[in-house]
């Protein structure tokens, strides 16, 4: 699972551990040594696909991120990239299709 994430692009190396916590303690996956969605993750992720795709797909998450990155990094501020995601994101759930 880790290595599929940092194939996508999918957090870093330090939210990789968060993002599964995560998902474990929110009851969307199941398993030690081999990771399964439980049936709440598969049905969020087919909502999630029917309704907004644009969201679900790695290159969407992969962008925010990056971003994320560039306010660690000090290159663009905190402010900056909010303000640029949650653009994007009210653009997709007004449906207004980025």
């Amino acid at each position: 699972v880790i290595a599929l994430m940092e194939k996508l692009g999918l957090g870093t190396k330090s939210t990789t551990a968060e993002i599964l916590h995560k998902l474990y303690e929110r009851g969307y996956i199941t398993g030690k040594r081999s990771i399964r969605p439980t049936e709440k993750g598969m049905r969020l992720v087919e909502e999630m696909e029917r309704r907004f795709p644009e969201i679900t797909l790695p290159e969407k998450t992969s962008w925010i991120e990056k971003e994320m990155e560039w306010v660690e990094s000090g290159t663009k501020r905190k402010g900056e990239v909010l303000a640029e995601v949650k653009k994007e994101l009210e653009g997709v759930l007004n449906g207004n299709r980025a």
